[in-house]
């Protein structure tokens, strides 16, 4: 499902007289189909880099980033938008969202891209909504408005299609201490 060949990244400070800042270097890593992976280590150990590496929103400095038959590294960026609409999920840390646009309809979003029709798609963004403890009264307001709401809103809209792989960036690291532990089975 996803496989890193060789893949190496580093960063350009570019208003720091051009310091170079190497991420990793020659990494592999293969994750089949059904297979759960946790990356674990120190803050700044490249992380969130290899799966924004993984997802496309990164350019390898070297090697392969195979999703599916895709080479992110190399494909062209309308192949990558492709496959993040139908293979490939994100959850990051943080929820980016247009402040105007309602939590159910940003839950909503990844299955109308796929052609869901509206009323399924905001039944089963209301179902997520639920189960991550949102109050129904909320669903109408951008998860922007209420304490806890962007990043289980986020989660929500992770969980919403059925991606073949789905990428979690501390997808709990902002949530209150009830919120981890209960709600969990967003499924």
């Amino acid at each position: 499902m996803i496989e890193l060949e060789n893949v190496s990244k580093s960063f350009t400070l570019h208003n720091q007289g051009s310091a170079v800042i190497p991420v990793m270097e020659r990494v592999n890593l293969t994750v089949g189909a059904g297979e759960c992976v946790g990356l674990v280590g120190a803050s700044g150990a490249g992380k969130s880099t290899l799966m924004r590496l993984i997802y496309g929103n990164y350019l390898a400095a070297a090697g392969r980033v195979m999703v599916g038959d895709l080479d992110v590294a190399q494909a062209a960026p309308r192949h990558i938008i492709a496959r993040r609409r139908e293979t490939l999920g994100y959850v990051s840390q943080f929820l980016r969202v247009v402040p105007r646009v309602a939590a159910l309809d940003v839950v909503a979003e990844p299955l109308l891209a796929v052609g869901t029709p509206l009323e399924a798609a905001r039944d089963k963004a209301a179902s997520l909504l639920a189960q991550l403890n949102i109050p129904e009264r909320l669903w109408s307001l951008s998860p922007t408005t209420f304490s806890g709401g962007e990043q289980r809103v986020n989660i929500a809209r992770g969980f919403a299609y059925a991606y073949p792989a789905l990428l979690l960036d501390e997808p709990t690291a902002s949530l209150d201490a009830k919120n981890p532990r209960h709600g969990a089975d967003p499924g």
